[in-house]
Formats: C-alpha cells, structure tokens, sequence
C-alpha cells in the first residue's frame, strides 16, 4: 500500500493513541480498539475509534495522533460519492448502506479508488436504522 501524508481540519478532534503494531505507512486509514492500543480496523463491523492521521515513528508502541471526530482525509476503497456514509474495508473507507455496518463517517466529496478523499468523522452513527 502506498504511503499517504492525510491533512485534518483545522476543527478535527484529535486524541492521541498508543500503537499496537508498527502503523507508519497507514495514515488515512480507520483504526479500532486493539486491547487498549490501536490497530488498523479492515473490518465493516467492528467499531471504529477513527481515522489515522499520523504515527510518530515505527516502534510497536508509537504515539499516534487520531482524528475522532471532525474532517480528515482518508484512503478510498473503491467509488465513493459526496454524502456516502463510510465504513472500515480492507484497503481504507468504502461507501455503504449495509444496516449492519460500523460507520466512520460521510463523504465530503467523490474520489475513486485509492484516492485520498476528505470524510466527516462521525462516530457516533451506526448503520442500524431501516
């Protein structure tokens, strides 16, 4: 996976979090809960802790600043359009309507593939609403 350098806005909410593996090249992508540290989060049903905007360096315990709420850009796993709610995937946030999914946010523009795409950190909503 390519490494990203993601931007926050200047209202992102960012907490800083304790790595539980070496997460150095995984800016942009959503991290979860990983027995009290954080960890790459590549599923669409586990809760997210939010999206990662940088780690302070490679060792399995580094620092690492999280945006919780607020805009922040994140990696792109396939076609998303502005105002799609967005869950964990393997490779970044992909667009979903599944009822059963862990949300991390909305779109705040399109972007395709791979692209970095800006999202509004949303925590608080799940996917369980008809």
């Amino acid at each position: 996976m390519a490494q990203y350098r993601v931007n926050s806005g200047d209202n992102a909410s960012i907490r800083t979090f304790q790595a539980s593996a070496d997460l150095s090249a995984s800016a942009g992508l959503p991290v979860a809960d990983s027995s009290g540290k954080i960890a790459v989060n590549t599923s669409n049903t586990t809760r997210n802790v939010g999206i990662l905007k940088e780690a302070a360096g490679t060792a399995t315990t580094a620092a690492c600043a999280v945006v919780i709420d607020g805009p922040i850009q994140a990696i792109a796993d396939g076609t998303i359009g502005e105002g799609d709610d967005l869950a964990a995937s393997a490779t970044g946030v992909e667009a979903s309507t599944d009822k059963g999914d862990r949300w991390v946010g909305q779109a705040l523009e399109d972007a395709a593939d791979g692209d970095l795409v800006w999202i509004n950190v949303n925590l608080g909503r799940v996917g369980t609403y008809a």
